[in-house]
């Protein structure tokens, strides 16, 4: 079965998505939507989302915090209204993989992130949380390079992270950009290697575990 992503920008304030989901359904193709989840709060457009052909989505949440999620959403309040999407895809039967970007402003504070969406978000066997570290793609961050930290540095709090994921009793998956998180960094277990980039799981970079 193809698969088809659907980003962006924000593939939900697009008005004809709808008609682009059930049109790759009808034709055998499969639709990963990936959202800020803000307007999914409306239930309405989640399940028609859900009706036509959506069963797979990625939710771009770099913040636990709601005055980041706030100036990244460009609405004041946003974090309940995000999570309110959330939680209708995954009451439509959605699977909804969380991915955190970290960037100069989040990095220090995943650990805490993790143990959010460990008592928040996590549905064993329907979300899954995976991480990536900012690229600069567009424009206006290639004039920002000081956004971008050193994997140097998130190295050890993303150590902490994956640590504290498996005491809770789940993995932290590795972004699909290989950009991103590079495997010469961090690794993959041996257990996955025969896996595609996106289903690997990151590893601890400490040996013995």
């Amino acid at each position: 079965c193809r698969r088809f992503l659907l980003a962006g920008g924000e593939p939900t304030v697009f008005p004809h998505l709808l008609d682009v989901v059930e049109t790759l359904s009808r034709a055998g193709a499969s639709a990963i939507l990936v959202s800020n989840g803000f307007r999914l709060a409306d239930r309405r457009l989640s399940r028609r989302l859900k009706e036509a052909g959506v069963e797979q989505a990625i939710l771009s949440l770099h913040s636990h915090r709601p005055e980041i999620v706030s100036r990244l959403v460009h609405v004041p309040n946003a974090l309940p209204t995000v999570l309110d999407g959330f939680s209708n895809l995954t009451a439509e039967g959605v699977r909804v993989s969380v991915h955190h970007v970290f960037y100069a402003e989040n990095y220090r504070n995943f650990e805490d992130f993790v143990r959010f969406y460990a008592e928040r978000l996590w549905q064993p066997g329907l979300t899954e949380l995976s991480v990536s570290n900012i690229i600069l793609l567009h424009p206006e961050l290639r004039r920002r390079p000081e956004c971008v930290p050193r994997l140097s540095d998130v190295a050890p709090y993303l150590e902490t992270g994956v640590r504290l994921a498996r005491r809770y009793g789940f993995e932290i998956g590795r972004g699909a950009s290989e950009d991103a998180f590079p495997e010469c960094v961090f690794g993959v277990g041996d257990h996955v290697q025969d896996k595609p980039p996106q289903e690997r799981w990151i590893v601890s970079p400490v040996s013995g575990e």
